[in-house]
């Protein structure tokens, strides 16, 4: 990570309480951008699951390892 420039900061915060803190300093940084967080650019691809496949979260999470 040193050779990226990144600083790594480690907290004894729940990992998934510290993911919420970054997604919220994302969307205000966005807001005050005047970008729109609900639709991002440059994203060239979507997936639209139609009816006959809507997975779990099981399924999706399994999917997801494979």
């Amino acid at each position: 990570m040193e050779s990226t420039g990144a600083l790594f900061a480690a907290h004894a915060i729940d990992p998934v309480a510290a993911l919420v803190r970054a997604q919220r300093l994302a969307v205000a940084l966005a807001g005050r951008w005047g970008l729109d967080p609900g639709r991002p650019r440059n994203v060239s691809r979507s997936v639209i699951l139609s009816g006959e496949f809507r997975a779990t979260v099981s399924e999706a999470a399994r999917i997801l390892r494979s």
